[in-house]
């Protein structure tokens, strides 16, 4: 059975508009506010925050939900999953990968919640996540288990977000190893 899915592309902003044409909301006070991953230059803590990028907004810059991961996490990459109702942020360090919980404020805007790790198994410095239609989610690991020229993928289970398996390619036979390992692409 060959797999058939759409590579997903790198995102670092997602955004939530509850218009469905320019005109904004009424009833919200600005409906263009983002979750993106941030990093302490201070030795401070890592994490995911809620901002108003629009620059016309009021309230540009302001940020409404900060959501703390820990020193050193240096959360990369922000994904939805194919419904749209798991949040998830792959990591450089840390745990590697998160699923966030979010709700919305009394206003409707979104509100950052909690931090799950998931359990990556040896697999280190996550990348980019690609879900699948059988209930699957892959994710590229540009760590792999440490090697000095290692990559891998994990796959779990997107119900559970346990780990199934782990790829490795054969680092010494480069025509079949993965190493650096940043996207993949599947026809």
């Amino acid at each position: 059975m060959k797999l058939k899915f759409n590579l997903l592309s790198v995102i670092i902003l997602m955004t939530f508009s509850n218009c469905q044409n320019d005109n904004h909301n009424p009833d919200l006070p600005h409906d263009s506010s983002f979750y993106i991953d941030y990093r302490s230059l201070k030795g401070l803590s890592d994490g995911i925050a809620v901002i108003e990028l629009d620059p016309e907004a009021p309230n540009f810059g302001h940020i409404s939900s900060k959501l703390e991961l820990g020193i050193g996490v240096l959360p990369h990459h922000l994904y939805y999953n194919q419904n749209a109702d798991k949040l998830f942020t792959t990591a450089l360090g840390g745990n590697y990968l998160y699923q966030i919980k979010t709700e919305k404020d009394k206003n409707g805007q979104p509100k950052l919640v909690s931090a799950t790790p998931i359990d990556t198994g040896e697999n280190t410095v996550g990348e980019n996540l690609f879900f699948t239609n059988d209930g699957r989610y892959f994710m590229t690991f540009m760590g792999g288990a440490g090697g000095p020229k290692d990559g891998s993928i994990g796959v779990f289970n997107a119900n559970n977000n346990q780990l199934i398996k782990t790829i490795k390619g054969a680092g010494s036979n480069q025509s079949k190893s993965i190493y650096y390992v940043s996207a993949w692409y599947f026809c």
